[in-house]
């Protein structure tokens, strides 16, 4: 068994990869890991697409604060 970053692990002999989310373990086949980075990858175009990241920076402090929202893409964006 390999660890990998994240606590992901990778077992060569059951042809397995986990990964550890907090309290829940998503476990993958080798096969079914490729179609799972695929449907991630094309969910996160279209929602990294969609966010906006404002900073604003206290005058007193000096301190960052980031606000992220998301907006609603159309519906051609996604099919």
């Amino acid at each position: 068994m390999t660890s990998l970053p994240h606590d992901a692990l990778v077992d060569d002999e059951g042809k397995t990869i986990g990964i550890s989310l907090g309290p829940v373990t998503l476990n993958f086949t080798f096969e079914e890991w490729e179609s799972f980075v695929v449907m991630v990858d094309d969910i996160n175009a279209v929602f990294q697409s969609n966010l906006q990241t404002s900073v604003h920076q206290c005058s007193t402090c000096g301190t960052l604060n980031s606000i992220v929202e998301y907006t609603e893409p159309e519906e051609d964006e996604f099919n």
